[in-house]
């Protein structure tokens, strides 16, 4: 006799499910605590990163290094400071008609030597990236023109607030709930 889904899941005893659940959520909110808190501390970096009259950057080179592709870009002392490895960013190319069209997803990889960061360029899209990527198999690029680098963050999009006490609350909060209260007494 062949057994559908919902039977399996009627076989299993329900403090199973339960006990399960319990280990899953736990650990769901533990990740997403961490994911939120991550993104809440990059957006008030990113605030500091970006100059008022322009939220790009120009890569300079595109270089492959041990199989992987990399932009290289200048940076000032403060958007370094602003930083950190991981953080992420789109390449964008400016079309003909000045729309920008997203090339591929950037990972900061190195932070900046000598006011030179080094991203990662990962999840390419279009046949674009791949002959820039056959390009620089050759040779180093430099000098292309029409692509920027912009965070992948629309800090527009995030009111301005105290990144410390917010952390604060959404742990708490997370908090709470693991407990099983529910932030009830």
């Amino acid at each position: 006799m062949l057994y559908t889904g919902e039977s399996r899941l009627n076989a299993v005893p329900i403090a199973v499910i339960v006990q399960l659940m319990s280990i899953v959520s736990r650990g769901v909110s533990t990740r997403i605590v961490e994911a939120i808190t991550q993104k809440l501390l990059q957006v008030e970096r990113l605030r500091k990163f970006l100059k008022p009259d322009s939220k790009t950057l120009n890569p300079r080179t595109f270089t492959i290094e041990a199989g992987q592709l990399y932009a290289l870009a200048k940076v000032t002392p403060p958007e370094q400071a602003a930083l950190l490895e991981g953080d992420t960013f789109a390449l964008v190319r400016k079309g003909t008609q000045g729309i920008g069209v997203k090339c591929a997803r950037l990972r900061v990889h190195q932070l900046p030597e000598r006011g030179t960061v080094v991203f990662e360029v990962f999840e390419p899209s279009g046949g674009e990236m791949t002959a820039l990527t056959q390009l620089a198999k050759k040779r180093e690029v430099a000098g292309i023109t029409g692509y920027y680098i912009e965070p992948e963050i629309d800090v527009a999009n995030f009111p301005e607030y105290d990144a410390t006490i917010v952390n604060q609350v959404v742990i708490r909060a997370f908090q709470e709930l693991d407990n099983g209260s529910g932030g009830q007494p």
